[in-house]
């Protein structure tokens, strides 16, 4: 047996009682919402979710203001020679050069075939009968007795002057005395100095192997006689070097003892 007690809310009376059970009641109207409660502790972040999808590709953003200038760097290395270009045209022919020296005589030829003999001559004077011994005693005789004189030296042919062969001669021995020992495997030569050119371009341009300059030597005033005094002047030389270009002093036009000058220049060169 089921005890029931019924409540009646709305109204006042209330009754409870026992009785058999009877069938279910019909479920009454819902009651309206209870009153929210509080708000209850936050949870445990959850798990990072999957990316989302990538976003579009937004506006280009305004160029920046520019850098400075960096550091220049090393040079690279040399690029390779390029090919030869064309020929250019032929320019205009440049002035005539000066005339060179006369160049060094050459070596005797091989002597001629004999030719006929000519026709014969007149007679000429007759000659001494003196034998050269004879001829010889009465020079001595004569250059004894002070009745024997000779005339003054000239010299009609240059020649045969040997005045000249005593420059040369003396232009060697400069030439030797100005040169540094072994200083070339061959010998020397001297050149007569041509008169407004330099010995550097007269031994550049004598065609042999001597085409280089040691200096230029000028040869003065020698003494002809035997010196009676150690006082005299017994001889003038100077040392011009390879670079003088005087207009004077050459020996070929004749300027030293015979052309009014005091001196007369020379070239010395080697190989």
């Amino acid at each position: 047996m089921w005890k029931c007690c019924a409540i009646v809310l709305v109204g006042v009376v209330t009754a409870c009682g026992s009785a058999d059970m009877g069938e279910p009641g019909m479920i009454g109207p819902a009651g309206p919402p209870g009153e929210a409660g509080p708000a209850g502790p936050q949870g445990e972040r959850g798990a990072t979710g999957p990316a989302g999808p990538a976003g579009p590709t937004g506006p280009a953003g305004a160029i920046g203001p520019g850098g400075p200038a960096g550091a220049i760097g090393p040079a690279g290395p040399a690029g390779m020679t390029g090919a030869t270009g064309p020929a250019g045209p032929a320019g205009p022919a440049g002035p005539a050069g000066m005339t060179g020296m006369t160049g060094m005589t050459g070596a005797t030829g091989p002597t001629g075939a004999t030719g006929p003999a000519g026709a014969t001559g007149p007679a000429g004077p007759a000659g001494s009968p003196d034998t050269p011994d004879q001829v010889l005693t009465k020079l001595n005789v004569a250059t004894d007795s002070g009745t024997l004189e000779l005339g003054p030296v000239a010299f009609p042919d240059p020649r045969y002057d040997l005045r000249w062969s005593m420059q040369h001669a003396a232009a060697a021995a400069g030439c030797a005395a100005s040169s540094p020992i072994g200083d070339s495997g061959q010998a020397h030569v001297v050149l007569a100095k041509p008169s407004g050119l330099t010995c550097t371009a007269a031994c550049t341009a004598n065609g042999g192997v001597f085409n280089k300059c040691r200096t230029s030597i000028a040869i003065g005033q020698i003494r002809l006689p035997q010196a009676t005094a150690y006082t005299q002047v017994l001889a003038t030389n100077y040392n011009y070097g390879c670079g003088d270009n005087q207009s004077a002093y050459d020996e070929i036009l004749g300027q030293g003892m015979n052309g009014g000058s005091s001196y007369t220049a020379y070239c010395c060169c080697y190989n």
